[in-house]
């Protein structure tokens, strides 16, 4: 299989807004900010009691783009919950093929 193209990276981060503010410094833009929680991201990410915060920032030319997520519960702490899958808390990437 070929890669046609990376759609996003997403990071997770301690501090969304200092993560933000670096990649405006780059100049990347801002295209949405939300929260995220429930059932079906606990099974996307593996986590039980999962509730995020998100930035989407895209380059200015509309390519690729970034989404920072701070988890904050689980919280990325000592009391981190153990994910049920080996990927659940590295960076995940988005392929179009």
């Amino acid at each position: 299989m070929k890669i046609n193209r990376i759609d996003h990276v997403s990071v997770n981060v301690n501090d969304l807004s200092a993560a933000k503010a670096v990649f405006l410094d780059l100049g990347l833009e801002v295209q949405g900010e939300w929260e995220m929680e429930g059932e079906w991201l606990g099974q996307v990410v593996g986590l039980n009691d999962v509730k995020t915060a998100c930035v989407g920032l895209q380059m200015p030319d509309g390519q690729a783009w970034i989404e920072l997520v701070k988890f904050y519960t689980p919280s990325d702490e000592q009391d981190i919950q153990k994910p049920f899958n080996k990927y659940a808390r590295y960076p995940t990437y988005c392929i179009c093929c």
